[in-house]
């Protein structure tokens, strides 16, 4: 998302920047805070495993939630890149492409769910 960042203080449209208008800033804002809501849960799982307690119910709420996250953040990085977003080599590009597989790679999504129902 720094890329992004950078790109959306830099790139002009229609006498501003991008980051100049409000509902870019929005998603942004929102992006960011679920991204931070991610990373606490990862912490706290972190901190159980080290503690020694069972952690499958918080692992398989990540392999659900993460890559689900990560896709939607890189579509709005891509949105947000214009066309520059598709282009080959390009980082933006590349992660696009590659966050795809998180969601297949890990266990699908759906069945991460259905081991968390399994567990409420």
């Amino acid at each position: 998302m720094t890329e992004t960042l950078q790109w959306l203080r830099q790139r002009p449209a229609y006498g501003q920047t991008l980051w100049d208008r409000q509902a870019i800033r929005h998603e942004i804002a929102r992006l960011h805070t679920e991204l931070a809501a991610a990373r606490s849960l990862l912490d706290a799982t972190v901190a159980k495993l080290r503690r020694g307690e069972s952690v499958q119910n918080e692992a398989c709420m990540l392999k659900a939630l993460l890559p689900e996250l990560v896709n939607r953040v890189t579509y709005k990085c891509v949105q947000f890149h214009g066309g520059g977003g598709f282009v080959l080599g390009g980082i933006v590009e590349r992660l696009a492409r590659d966050t795809r597989f998180l969601a297949i790679g890990g266990g699908s999504t759906e069945v991460m769910l259905d081991e968390i129902a399994k567990r409420l």
